[in-house]
């Protein structure tokens, strides 16, 4: 059986029940084998800028800003099980960014178009 690492960043109304809540970001997973319980974290998490969404949250919310990451870890039910899930909280795609122009492709960035300098007037060698 695995488990999920999530960090509850921020918040969000839920438009059809107009109830507010948690927004979240995987962080990893827990396994287990005959040795016992591993973790994994994701590489592509910045913890740093976890921390930083969950003290901007803890701020809208008069709560007090931590040092440390906190996280909940939920048990994954099997597939099929249609019962309440709190596996599987709601997390927001993050918006489509444009790369900065040193990392466009070639196709993307405007050549500068090449000029020709001015060929030079023969006055039979005076200037």
């Amino acid at each position: 059986m695995s488990k999920r690492i999530v960090a509850r960043v921020g918040s969000y109304t839920d438009k059809s029940s107009g109830q507010t809540k948690g927004e979240y970001q995987n962080l990893g997973v827990i396994l287990s084998n005959d040795k016992g319980e591993y973790g994994l974290l994701d590489p592509c998490i910045n913890l740093a800028g976890v921390l930083l969404k969950q003290n901007i949250l803890a701020a809208k919310e008069g709560k007090q800003q931590r040092d440390k990451v906190a996280f909940s870890i939920f048990e994954d039910t099997p597939k099929g099980d249609n019962t309440l899930n709190h596996s599987q909280p709601y997390a927001q795609p993050a918006p489509q960014q444009q790369a900065p122009p040193q990392y466009q492709t070639p196709q993307q960035q405007q050549q500068p178009q090449y000029q020709q300098p001015p060929s030079p007037v023969n006055n039979n060698g005076f200037a």
